[in-house]
């Protein structure tokens, strides 16, 4: 009897320690593969966002994936407006892709970028664009190139560009040049 207890506590102790695995590495790919897959895909997106009763912002998209652990909605071929009181559109663009962080409100922008903003009277041409929402910065890459274009002819371009919106200014790091077009004064 004593030898049965014996060959059963081993035979126990070996199943035990042989059927766990102390190899974690599927688990971590497992758990790095659920953060590439995302939780739900739509196609033909369409966001608008409403402001006392009017159409303040329209974002669409062909495809948008979201991440709901990462707070990360991912967009293809993207449109976006935004609309006056009257409602009519005041800024509009598009870009291939765009990365939106929902925790942050921050947002990428990149492939063949364009905007035009009716207001200001100028249109943006750029690779890429980032938007950090705190400082209300919107910036290119050091090494990219912007072009600016105004409706009056004038254009200005550069390599490293910003907009610090709180202080409605622009700069570029380098390669910055550009023409200005001014109208003749009355005499």
């Amino acid at each position: 009897m004593k030898m049965f207890r014996f060959s059963f506590f081993v035979i126990t102790v070996y199943l035990f320690f042989t059927a766990c695995s102390l190899d974690y590495r599927s688990a971590f790919e497992s758990e790095k593969l659920e953060e590439q897959i995302p939780d739900t895909v739509l196609i033909n997106f369409k966001h608008i966002v409403v402001d006392d009763n009017k159409k303040v912002f329209q974002i669409e998209a062909e495809i948008a994936m979201i991440f709901k652990k990462n707070q990360l909605t991912s967009l293809k071929k993207v449109h976006f407006y935004e609309y006056d009181y009257e409602g009519n559109i005041v800024t509009e663009g598009w870009a291939d892709n765009a990365r939106f962080f929902r925790d942050s409100e921050n947002a990428e922008i990149w492939g063949s970028v364009y905007f035009y903003s009716a207001k200001e009277g100028a249109e943006i041409f750029t690779p890429s664009l980032t938007w950090e929402k705190e400082t209300k910065i919107l910036q290119s890459k050091p090494e990219e190139l912007v072009r600016i274009n105004k409706d009056d002819g004038s254009f200005i371009q550069g390599r490293g560009f910003m907009a610090d919106l709180r202080r409605k200014s622009v700069s570029f790091l380098s390669q910055v040049w550009g023409k200005i077009v001014r109208e003749d004064e009355e005499e």
